[in-house]
Parts: C-alpha cells; structure tokens; sequence
C-alpha cells in the first residue's frame, strides 16, 4: 500500500513574476523539507534548483499555477506552464539536479521531487 499525499499547497499564479512564483514554492517546500529533516545543505541545493527551474520556466512562458504535495518520505512540486518548453543548460541542469531526486519536464508541466531527506548526494 502506497502512502497517500498530503496537499500543502495548489495555487493558481496571475501575475507574470518569477519571483513572486518562487517565493510562494520556495517557502512551502523549506517547511515541507523541514518538517521531514532535510538537512541544511539538502534545503539550500532545492532552493538553488527551485530558482534555476523558476527562471527557465519563465523564460520559455509563464507559470500559471502550482502544486506542492507530501508524504512521510517525498515532497512533490508540479508546475504549470504555457509557452515553450522549458530548456536548461548544462550549468542549469546540474543545479537542479544537484537540488532534486527527480525532474520530469513535460510539455505544460514540471514535476520535482525530494525523496532522499537528509543525505545531500
């Protein structure tokens, strides 16, 4: 039996602002990471991939909305996009992948997740 997600947050986003998109998933994925005993050099690589992601996002369109899920082991992000799909070079690719155990780029959505709590690889 699979454990069940637990909601922290959905938002729809008006404002075309990557900061204001960043702020918003930052905060709630340091609570969440947080609550499951990231450790602070884990909190600080998701924070350098959540704004190498944000950036790229914004780049290739605009975030329209997000949602920030949790279980006991795993904290998902899915990011809702319109535009281009999101690119990133090398440098960007190994931030993000430095700060997240899984990135799915699909066409309209981003999907991040942290499930290694507490061991920065």
């Amino acid at each position: 039996m699979s454990e069940r997600s637990e909601y922290l947050m959905r938002q729809a986003f008006h404002v075309p602002a990557p900061e204001v998109v960043y702020q918003a998933i930052s905060a709630l994925f340091d609570i969440a990471l947080t609550d499951r005993g990231a450790s602070l050099s884990q909190l600080d690589a998701v924070d350098h991939g959540l704004v190498e992601l944000v950036d790229a996002a914004f780049l290739a369109g605009e975030v329209v909305g997000a949602a920030i899920a949790a279980t006991a082991h795993e904290v998902t992000a899915t990011l809702n996009y319109e535009g281009e799909p999101i690119q990133l070079d090398d440098g960007g690719r190994q931030i993000v992948e430095a700060g997240f155990d899984r990135v799915v780029l699909g066409d309209s959505t981003l999907t991040l997740s942290v499930h290694n709590l507490g061991n920065l690889r």
